[in-house]
């Protein structure tokens, strides 16, 4: 039977060999969900031996990331803001860019707000907000059934559901199923054009679901849907805060001009890409 320091090394070896970025630290997250143990401890018990049904489980996880699934759907969570959120693959895995938006729209709010989510995925944007926000009233809004079954199961883990109305609607059909006058919309639509998809990495295209990242076209389609719902559903002076690609932010820029917004501003993600842009509704 293999130690703990063991199986680690041997696992960094073959995922190096399989391609797969940062092997130490997938063979370490893989296996501290299989002991449920944190990074840390499994530093402290590497002459330990794993007993069979562990080692199984790894081996099971090994295998799975090995064939590029994503780490995320293996454990079935990640932590996004500093919550634990949970992902599979009918959700979009959260990307650490959008803690951004999350970030700028509580830089800009302090007191009770109302905020309308689009294209709320897990819920992390709404499930992030209602954490840090106290008193806000959100309603977060999503096509996919098992998508809000999901962002439902999020809220209750992280005991924001009664802040959080989940609702299933298709953002290309007005009216929407919800009331008016909200202070924010956020959203991180499905904004990759469909010939950027098709040239993302392997563990994206065969795992991610397709609808939650391009609009299969040039992947400002529900941009515009968003700020026509905007019109009518976000207030006179109300803010909108969306993710988008790093090669959208003129034409986002221009598309908001448009629509009459003012103090428009973009927000460049940790790589210095434009990622976030925000403006008011006159």
């Amino acid at each position: 039977m293999l130690t703990i320091l063991e199986l680690l090394t041997k696992t960094t070896d073959y995922f190096s060999k399989t391609g797969i970025e940062s092997p130490r630290l997938n063979a370490e997250l893989l296996l501290c969900d299989v002991l449920r143990c944190r990074r840390l401890d499994l530093y402290l018990k590497f002459e330990e031996v794993p007993d069979t049904q562990q080692i199984d489980k790894f081996r099971d996880y090994v295998k799975r990331r090995a064939k590029s699934e994503p780490l995320q759907y293996i454990t079935g969570y990640c932590d996004f803001y500093g919550i634990r959120i949970e992902v599979n693959p009918t959700v979009l895995i959260p990307r650490p860019e959008t803690e951004l938006l999350v970030e700028r729209v509580l830089q800009d709010h302090s007191t009770p707000i109302r905020i309308l989510d689009l294209c709320t995925g897990a819920g992390i944007i709404p499930i992030a907000l209602a954490k840090n926000l106290e008193g806000c009233k959100i309603t977060a809004v999503d096509i996919s059934d098992k998508a809000l079954e999901t962002a439902r199961k999020n809220s209750i883990k992280n005991e924001v559901e009664d802040a959080i109305d989940f609702v299933k609607a298709d953002i290309k059909i007005i009216p929407l199923p919800i009331e008016s006058n909200f202070d924010v919309i956020t959203a991180n639509p499905p904004y990759i054009s469909i010939s950027d998809y098709e040239n993302l990495e392997t563990g994206i295209l065969n795992f991610e679901p397709k609808k939650a990242l391009t609009d299969n076209a040039d992947g400002l389609t529900f941009y515009k849907h968003i700020l026509n719902i905007a019109e009518i559903y976000l207030r006179s002076n109300g803010k909108i805060y969306m993710e988008f690609g790093t090669k959208q932010s003129d034409r986002l820029m221009n598309l908001l001009t448009e629509f009459g917004y003012q103090n428009i501003e973009i927000i460049n993600d940790y790589g210095k890409n434009p990622r976030i842009i925000t403006g008011e509704k006159k």
